[in-house]
Order: C-alpha cells, then structure tokens, then sequence
C-alpha cells in the first residue's frame, strides 16, 4: 500500500505544482491579493505533499511502517480527484 500512496502523493505534488504556477501567473497579471493568497494556499498545500511522502516520515520515524497508510492513501486520492477538478476550473 506504501506505494500506491506514494504514485498518488507524487501526482498531488506534480498537480499542486501547476497550480502554484497558474496562481502566480494570475497574481502577475492581475496583482490582488487574493491572488497572492492563492500562490500561498497552494505553496502551504505543496509543502503538505511533501510531507505526506512515504520517504519523508520512513526517514523520521523509528518504525518504517505507519499503521495509518491505508487512510493516508486514500485521502491522498480523494485529494487528487479534488485537485484535478480545481486545476479544470483555473484553467478555464
């Protein structure tokens, strides 16, 4: 299960990723700052991926394993299916 949730965490990271770059190309244009506020959500979001990888917390953690895995990967796909709806929506 370690790995599916890391192939999802990575993808969330990658999704996250263009949305911290569409964000910024929309503050470059428009200069608001709700604009701003969204590069930092998605940057607080993106740093949260980071942390949700299965590397981060097997380098961390005393016990390589976590016994909440399961929950985490599917969370982590729920939030990939909310993440490619939003990248829809910023792009259109």
């Amino acid at each position: 299960m370690s790995y599916l949730h890391a192939v999802v965490t990575i993808a969330n990271i990658v999704l996250l990723a263009l949305l911290v770059y569409y964000f910024y190309q929309s503050y470059k244009d428009v200069k608001s700052k709700f604009a701003l506020g969204l590069v930092f959500f998605a940057v607080v979001l993106l740093m949260n991926g980071f942390f949700l990888l299965p590397m981060f917390y097997e380098i961390f953690t005393p016990s390589h394993s976590c016994p909440y895995d399961p929950y985490y990967t599917l969370a982590g796909i729920f939030e990939f299916f909310a993440l490619i709806i939003l990248l829809y929506i910023v792009r259109e």
